[in-house]
């Protein structure tokens, strides 16, 4: 999901680290074209951050986990409401989160990075960045990002 890849941009600028992009559909030549859920990961990552379309959320979760070794972080951005569902507690249940950082506002999504474009049309959706850390069997501790 690495869509145009302005979130890993962020991420590799602020780490100086090496970042790896997937997506169904590459739209830089730095992003390599995948299927998450067909491919076989050789490698196990250290970190796996990503904005998942909504509908495949879960799977996405229990994906990333699946390659991760204990210890090592998963954080999804996703709607609040994905606390949501009886499968979805079955999952929680087994991979609860660590932690849970909810918006004190509701943000815009700016697609192709245009923020300035989105702030006039007003988010309607609340979101959360969901953390979790391979192996975390405690209970989640939410926090609250101030904007």
């Amino acid at each position: 999901c690495a869509g145009d890849g302005t979130m890993a941009d962020v991420i590799s600028t602020i780490t100086s680290k090496n970042v790896d992009m997937f997506d169904l559909v590459s739209r830089r030549d730095d992003i390599k074209e995948l299927n998450y859920f067909d491919a076989e990961f050789s490698d196990k990552y250290d970190l796996i951050i990503t904005n998942p379309p909504y509908k495949y959320a879960q799977e996405f979760v229990e994906k990333a986990l699946d390659i991760m070794e204990d210890g090592k972080i998963c954080c999804m951005f996703l709607k609040l409401t994905f606390l949501e569902g009886k499968k979805r507690y079955e999952m929680f249940s087994k991979y609860p989160p660590e932690k849970i950082l909810v918006f004190s506002t509701r943000v815009n999504c700016a697609h192709g990075g245009d923020f300035e474009k989105e702030s006039e049309i007003g988010g309607a959706v609340a979101y959360a960045w969901y953390i979790w850390r391979k192996g975390n069997m405690n209970l989640p501790k939410i926090e609250w990002i101030k904007i």
